[in-house]
């Protein structure tokens, strides 16, 4: 996606009968990711990233802002949307014509957009006499870590606030799929670490989605070797607040697999009465104890088409007679929790 005036003469590659392949340069100004356009449209009607821009603090002095929040974040969101990931990608991009159509600019090279460190500076909240002092007399640098956090907090808010005012109805139920995702990293970022189950240097990001639409409801960047479920009973329930805070009577649901099957998680879902449907780490005695509830459930789907059983756990859980966890102090279960086993279709 750039000018094509890098050659005035015409290549021919082969011939195929009568008729050969020949390429020349005379295109102009010439884009490959024209259904961008269409995207962009549609997320104009809706105004997203519009009322984000409006929301966003931005501790730039005005009077030398040239490019405000929602050009910036039209910039950075539709860059990833055409797969250039990596801020530094905007510095090719910033006078690509569909770009600049993109962010409501008229093309040209006289009017570039953000180049790829004002996009990263603005993701953090970060100014530029920061980044001209030496890191020992960066006096606003926790200022910035904790500017960066809100953000991210407020996108988060902004998520289940959106996924509200674009339902036609009120939803019957929510369904919240929880997850833990790996992703990879290639260099030497801030808390960057090596995932041994992975095999791999990576960030371990929370992810929040509505499990019937996909929508997302929060997503939190957390280090490599963070445990599955590290803040994820606090960001449950800050969703959950949300939604009733709109629709008090909707049933909401969690789906997630064995990472999520902590007592933090048990605890938040029971207090706040929420149906939930967590994996189960399985092993001989539990495989010993479930065969015949397997067996049984595995009959049942054959007749009502449903590939899973929800089994209570007082039939299913094992724990030692003093109610402690081998090796440790704590609880393990106050009372009979509930094990979701094997996978399906319906809502749990």
């Amino acid at each position: 996606m750039s000018k094509t005036d890098c050659s005035r003469g015409q290549l021919t590659f082969w011939k195929l009968g009568k008729q050969q392949v020949t390429v020349d340069f005379s295109g102009g100004r010439v884009v490959s990711d024209a259904g961008l356009l269409a995207v962009r449209r549609m997320e104009r009607g809706l105004g997203v990233l519009s009322e984000l821009g409006r929301r966003l603090p931005d501790p730039r002095s005005q009077k030398f802002v040239t490019h405000n929040c929602e050009r910036i974040l039209v910039q950075g969101v539709y860059q990833i949307l055409a797969g250039y990931f990596d801020y530094n990608d905007a510095n090719d991009l910033r006078c690509d014509p569909l770009f600049q159509l993109l962010a409501d600019v008229s093309p040209s090279d006289e009017q570039p957009l953000a180049s790829g460190s004002t996009l990263a500076r603005f993701q953090h909240a970060y100014t530029r006499r920061e980044a001209n002092r030496p890191p020992e007399e960066r006096s606003t640098l926790f200022e910035c870590r904790r500017a960066h956090g809100e953000r991210i907090q407020l996108v988060n808010e902004y998520f289940v606030e959106l996924f509200v005012k674009t339902r036609r109805h009120p939803p019957k139920r929510v369904i919240l799929d929880i997850d833990a995702t790996d992703d990879e990293t290639h260099g030497g970022q801030q808390l960057t670490l090596f995932h041994g189950h992975y095999g791999q240097y990576q960030y371990y990001p929370l992810l929040v989605f509505d499990g019937e639409t996909g929508f997302p409801l929060g997503a939190w960047l957390r280090h490599g070797t963070a445990g599955a479920s590290l803040g994820a009973a606090e960001e449950i329930e800050r969703i959950v607040q949300a939604l009733r805070a709109v629709w008090p009577d909707v049933e909401i649901i969690v789906r997630g697999d064995a990472g999520f099957a902590t007592p933090e998680m048990y605890e938040v879902c029971e207090r706040l009465t929420l149906k939930y449907a967590f994996g189960y780490s399985t092993n001989a005695v539990l495989r010993r104890r479930t065969e015949l509830k397997q067996r049984y459930a595995l009959a049942l789907s054959r007749v009502v088409r449903r590939e899973a059983a929800v089994l209570h756990a007082s039939s299913t859980t094992t724990k030692p007679a003093d109610g402690r966890i081998p090796g440790g102090s704590s609880p393990r279960w106050k009372r009979c929790r509930r094990a979701a086993i094997g996978g399906s279709s319906s809502p749990i």
